[in-house]
């Protein structure tokens, strides 16, 4: 919930309305964690949730790992960028060099 503060945060900042967005969560997620992210945001910015691996396995048998991304929109390059190591992607790396290259001045200009 420490990213979506954030991210409610700098919207502020930037005079825009964190109501008018939506926040992405994906990471690990169950039902349960997600019911308690939309508590949590509720009012303060919309929410939406990718639960893949526990939606599609209903099963007893363990979940694969496997995930796909988006890695273009529009001839455009999508990178996602994670706290957890080998969880980001992009086929363009002089873009994730980029990204993180705004983070870490925003980082140290908060």
């Amino acid at each position: 919930m420490k990213w979506g503060d954030k991210m409610i945060k700098h919207y502020e900042e930037l005079g825009i309305d964190p109501k008018t967005k939506t926040l992405l969560f994906s990471d690990s997620l169950d039902f349960e964690k997600a019911h308690n992210i939309y508590k949590y945001f509720d009012g303060r910015a919309k929410v939406a949730f990718g639960i893949g691996t526990y939606v599609a396995n209903d099963t007893d048998v363990p979940a694969l790992n496997i995930v796909m991304k988006t890695t273009e929109c529009n001839g455009q390059d999508v990178a996602k960028i994670s706290d957890s190591e080998g969880k980001g992607m992009c086929k363009n790396p002089a873009y994730v060099e980029y990204l993180q290259r705004c983070i870490d001045w925003r980082m140290k200009h908060e």
